[in-house]
């Protein structure tokens, strides 16, 4: 789950804080990354990776080809007012939007943040289990409710504590942004002790 903290100025300052709503087993693993690491968005390249691997999708999924991934994302994540927790959706094959920020669609600012677990007890290899393994230049494409597609370019992979606050990612203002979040690790008695954070950018042709 995430743990939000406060809400200023519009921005969402959040800690993330997922013990798993159905997590895997004590002492099991989750996929990290080899190395993090961050690039310049090679947006041309991306664009026409892009469109050779359009339609494919369909209404509310995200589509990872380079992963294998092709994942419906209908449902959005909300915010309790009363605990400040944001759950993925408890099915680890379906990912969530959440919907203090951009949805699939187009935008012109912000960014639009998909989460989902990446294994629990019923689906040990979540959508998102390969997430860690996803290269520079990557393409991820969405698709809103109406099926209209957006191209991504991924520019950085990271992984953060458990606890870490991402400020610069809750927030419906600043760059056009889409964040894939999963987690990562061995888990403890409060879940999966670390987040795998993908950052991408519009492809541009």
């Amino acid at each position: 789950m995430l743990l939000v903290s406060a809400v200023l100025a519009g921005v969402a300052v959040m800690s993330w804080l997922w013990p798993g709503a159905a997590p895997t087993v004590v002492g099991a693993t989750a996929p990290l990354p080899a190395r993090e690491w961050s690039v310049p968005p090679s947006t041309g390249l991306a664009a026409g990776v892009a469109a050779g691997a359009g339609g494919r999708g369909g209404p509310d999924r995200v589509v990872i080809p380079s992963l294998g991934v092709d994942a419906p994302a209908g449902q959005t994540v909300s915010v309790s007012r009363e605990t400040w927790e944001l759950f993925p959706p408890d099915d680890a094959a379906r990912l969530g939007v959440w919907d203090g920020g951009r949805g699939l669609g187009s935008a012109d600012t912000g960014a639009t943040v998909v989460v989902g677990h990446v294994s629990t007890l019923d689906t040990p290899r979540g959508a998102l289990y390969g997430l860690s393994e996803i290269l520079p230049g990557a393409v991820v494409l969405t698709y809103d409710g109406l099926g209209a597609e957006q191209a991504w370019v991924v520019t950085e992979l990271f992984t953060t504590a458990r606890a870490a606050s991402h400020t610069d990612l809750f927030t419906v203002d600043g760059p056009r942004r889409l964040a894939l979040v999963t987690c990562g690790g061995a888990v403890d008695a409060d879940g999966f002790p670390r987040n795998v954070i993908v950052v991408a950018v519009p492809a541009v042709e």
